[in-house]
């Protein structure tokens, strides 16, 4: 008996070690290419000799298989479909260079056909604040430092050509969507897609809408944003400006980079970014916890359209119109987020307003008391100073425009103030002259801030003035470094320049408007329905005329790029610094 059991365990231990060789040998190879699968298929070509792979279910863009583990290198080819079984198949064409396999060599990552690198180390920008007391931000997978992911949306075609044509129409296509990064494939049904923003529906390149059905979600989140940075030839202002928002300790969406794909076509290179809709306020400020969180109004200003100009002049700069709701439905503001409890109303927003129409402008314990009362206002100043210091052509301060108000619970009367929507910043200006917003001096910052109601209020407090100054003078020598962020974009850049290149030569999908909305400024302006805001008309022309052009990246970058509009992102953040640093003497504090 004994015999037996040893000759037993002696086989098992063979046969064990037969299969381990035997997977030893082999690698299962990975790589996400757009190819037309009836007429051709991938392959993966080791030590010379190519290997056939086939198409997931997940997606038609991600194709795997097995094939001996490579000894000298491998790399992708496109071959004839019908060669898929014939072992001396020809190559239609490879990839130019030879990769290696990872450590461990079994399991490739997802990699990109014609990319020769799966991630790149990111210069991370180091943190200048302590988040605020209030952020509760979950740990997520979504953003990936140093890796772009793919995305690949499927859905009825004639919808979303329908849907591209008719661009400033809010039209919803029902869709699937597989998110496939360097070590996961997730595939989501039933998403709705649609264009997103305003000058986005304007252009040829449009932004995105993704909203994940519930009990369905990306690493945490079910609404999810696709920007196509059209208004942006570097690629990189969003990326950075969003990394500079965490690193200065305020709410805010991270950011990564996407490769977009819609059925058959490739669409492009996209920032990768958060929608500031549920579940993203519980994420943001409780940690993801959905029990027990009681979530107020998210408010969100839009500056203006036809209806609010015509209707009072009306724009979201936080002015009192009184106590009617339907002068502050007029579009100019929007509910974004309902409260847990209650029926969803512009009272709270109105009686913010009416308290900074009335708010105390001394430095009184008081005084200082009553604004904290109704805002916390560590948001707002480290929000206006950011603003100052990273040059945002249309936020608040600018144009009354992209910000949120949230209020910290269904009955509090107390806000935080929130930044969106970075893309107009770091030297790219569609509206307001390039001196008003490379200025160091903030009482001149586009055409003097203090014309706005909150601001006018809350820097005639002695107290807040000084800190607002400490702020900026602090940011624009620890944040607004340049040779720090030179770091973070270079890395990134070299991350992205193949993406850039390629994104460049994918066919456009929507109309562009014949009146956008740049020319309806320079319309209102003529009329007499932007008073207080300095619209500059040469500066709109320019960025007209600039938004038809080509740039090349590194003149984008590096400047100077020839437009009065747009300043290379690394000449922006060398002239603001240092005339942040010539206003302020050089001494900074935090």
């Amino acid at each position: 008996m004994t015999r037996l059991k040893s000759s037993i365990l002696f086989y098992v231990t063979i046969c064990l070690s037969i299969v381990h060789l035997t997977f030893g040998k082999t690698t299962n190879y990975h790589v996400i290419s757009l190819i037309d699968n009836a007429k051709t298929a991938m392959a993966v070509v080791v030590d010379d000799k190519p290997y056939s792979l086939h198409v997931t279910p997940e997606s038609a863009l991600l194709h795997i298989g097995s094939a001996p583990k490579a000894k000298k290198g491998y790399y992708y080819a496109i071959i004839k479909r019908d060669q898929v079984q014939n072992e001396t198949m020809v190559l239609l064409e490879h990839e130019p260079f030879v990769r290696s396999l990872p450590a461990g060599g079994n399991t490739t990552p997802n990699e990109f056909y014609n990319r020769s690198r799966n991630s790149f180390d990111i210069t991370p920008i180091p943190k200048v604040l302590d988040p605020l007391p209030f952020i509760d931000r979950i740990k997520s997978k979504l953003h990936q430092p140093g890796q772009i992911a793919t995305i690949h949306i499927v859905g009825p075609q004639d919808q979303i050509d329908h849907m591209h044509k008719k661009s400033k129409k809010d039209i919803q296509v029902m869709t699937n969507v597989t998110y496939i990064s360097l070590n996961d494939v997730q595939t989501f049904t039933g998403v709705e897609f649609e264009i997103s923003g305003r000058f986005s529906r304007e252009a040829a390149k449009s932004s995105y809408n993704l909203k994940i059905p519930k009990k369905q979600n990306l690493y945490g989140y079910r609404r999810l944003k696709l920007r196509s940075m059209a208004t942006d030839p570097s690629y990189v202002r969003e990326d950075l400006g969003y990394k500079m928002l965490a690193a200065a300790g305020v709410p805010t969406t991270y950011s990564s980079f996407v490769r977009v794909f819609i059925n058959n076509e490739p669409i492009g290179l996209f920032g990768f970014i958060e929608n500031f809709k549920n579940p993203w306020l519980r994420n943001e400020f409780a940690n993801g916890n959905k029990d027990g969180y009681d979530q107020g109004h998210l408010y969100q200003g839009k500056f203006t359209n036809a209806k609010a100009k015509f209707l009072g002049n009306r724009v979201s700069d936080l002015s009192y119109e009184g106590p009617k709701e339907w002068k502050y439905d007029l579009g100019q503001y929007k509910i974004k987020e309902d409260p847990s409890q209650g029926q969803p109303s512009y009272q709270p927003l109105i009686a913010l307003t009416k308290f900074i129409s009335e708010a105390p402008n001394n430095g009184t314990e008081a005084a200082m008391h009553e604004w904290n009362q109704h805002f916390d206002m560590e948001s707002v100043l480290r929000g206006m100073a950011l603003e100052m210091v990273l040059g945002f052509g249309d936020g608040i301060m600018a144009m009354s425009d992209n910000y949120y108000l949230y209020q910290e619970s269904s009955t509090s009367e107390r806000f935080i103030f929130i930044l969106s929507d970075v893309d107009i910043s770091f030297g790219s200006n569609n509206l307001i002259k390039r001196e008003l917003i490379n200025t160091g001096d903030w009482h001149q910052f586009a055409g003097d801030i203090t014309k706005r109601p909150l601001m006018g209020k809350v820097l005639a407090v002695p107290e807040f003035k000084q800190r607002f100054d400490d702020l900026i003078k602090y940011l624009g020598n620890c944040l607004l470094n340049p040779d720090t962020l030179s770091r973070t974009i270079d890395d990134t850049v070299a991350m992205i320049s193949e993406d850039v290149a390629w994104d460049k030569s994918c066919e456009r999908v929507t109309k562009a408007a014949v009146i956008s909305q740049v020319n309806l400024a320079v319309f209102a302006k003529v009329f007499g329905l932007l008073k207080g805001y300095a619209v500059d008309d040469s500066t709109v022309r320019d960025f007209r005329k600039r938004s038809k052009k080509d740039i090349p990246l590194q003149k984008a970058i590096n400047g100077p790029t020839g437009y009065k509009s747009l300043m290379g992102l690394k000449e922006y953040i060398t002239v603001k610094h240092n005339n942040i640093a010539t206003y302020y003497g050089g001494s900074q504090q935090q």
